[in-house]
């Protein structure tokens, strides 16, 4: 067990030393997108399946509470992975493709997407 364990800790390590040299141009990118919406009062919306569902909540958590300093005042954020009753039903009655895109848009008509619809069970 301590073996699995230093080597997974051990994998991360080198996945974070080479996120250093191959990702900070991004992040900063992403970083600077982020603040400009903010400052014109856009809203950070996340997004993503599993575990990144996971991330994106936490993240949104992040930006509303502040990253490393509580006492900022609340940025508009929302993680678009919550509505579960939402996900579910789209996906099963329309599909998952256009998921994401329909809660950017503000959930769009959701009248008749409730339920099980027509979907075979």
């Amino acid at each position: 067990m301590t073996e699995m364990i230093d080597n997974h800790l051990k994998e991360s390590a080198r996945v974070i030393e080479a996120m250093v040299e191959t990702c900070r141009n991004e992040i900063q990118a992403a970083s600077e997108l982020i603040i400009e919406s903010i400052k014109r009062g856009g809203k950070v919306m996340w997004c993503g399946n599993g575990g990144s569902a996971a991330q994106a909540q936490h993240l949104s958590t992040e930006i509303i509470g502040g990253l490393r300093r509580h006492d900022l005042p609340p940025q508009p954020s929302v993680s678009l992975t919550t509505d579960s009753s939402f996900i579910t039903a789209w996906s099963n009655n329309v599909g998952f493709d256009s998921l994401f895109s329909i809660l950017k848009t503000g959930g769009g008509d959701r009248r008749g997407q409730g339920g099980s619809g027509g979907a075979l069970h």
